[in-house]
């Protein structure tokens, strides 16, 4: 994502954010976990990536979008919103 589309579309109300998140619990997480050789260990692998030691939610990143969607959000604009469970700080 360029800045220079957050900055052309800010006048008009239009905003840009990236949304990135980390791993969240998700059918394409199933079929991963499907694909392992060991389903339980691959899942505490996952989940122990993560700062509080589990993975993500759909509704929680939902809940992010939400936030950036609403009037409480309109001053996030042209950047990306690591929604990652802290994977990133590490």
């Amino acid at each position: 994502m360029t800045r220079a589309i957050a900055v052309d579309h800010a006048a008009s109300g239009l905003r840009a954010v990236a949304i990135c998140p980390g791993t969240v619990e998700s059918e394409w997480i199933t079929k991963i976990l499907a694909n392992h050789a060991d389903p339980a260990a691959a899942r505490r692998a996952m989940n122990e990536r993560q700062l509080d030691g589990r993975m993500g939610s759909p509704d929680e990143v939902a809940a992010g979008i939400a936030f950036i969607a609403s009037s409480d959000g309109r001053f996030i604009n042209g950047s990306e919103f690591v929604m990652d469970g802290g994977t990133t700080a590490r």
